[in-house]
């Protein structure tokens, strides 16, 4: 929380990884009109047992559940193996195009809006 005390009530969208990734975290973040996204453990205390363990899956699918009527939104989407991701500033239904390597070769696959911002904003972050 003390890293993002300046950007409080600026609508600012911050990205982390799943050492951070809390829906207590997300959800006091938004609070302070600091909009969030991360991946996140799919052991995490909170998060939907559907999105936890979704059952086998294609790659490319995905599942998303929002939580109540607030802005969180807990998603697992099947890559190379399966990605957990929370976040506050996406919309569920939205899905995108995304190239993805399955092997040696680089295929079209459908990602949910929110795994792709994560991958397009998280770079350098490590």
């Amino acid at each position: 929380m003390k890293l993002c005390q300046d950007l409080v009530g600026k609508k600012h969208h911050v990205y982390f990884d799943n050492l951070f990734t809390s829906v207590p975290l997300m959800n006091d973040l938004l609070q302070l009109g600091i909009y969030s996204c991360g991946t996140v453990r799919k052991d995490k205390r909170g998060l939907p047992v559907a999105v936890k363990v979704p059952g086998k899956m294609v790659h490319g699918a995905h599942k998303a559940l929002q939580y109540g009527d607030t802005n969180l939104v807990a998603t697992v989407w099947q890559d190379n193996k399966q990605v957990h991701v929370l976040s506050t500033n996406s919309n569920a239904a939205v899905v995108l195009q995304a190239n993805c390597k399955i092997g040696h070769e680089t295929v079209h696959v459908n990602q949910p809006e929110n795994v792709y911002l994560y991958n397009k904003y998280i770079n350098g972050v490590d």
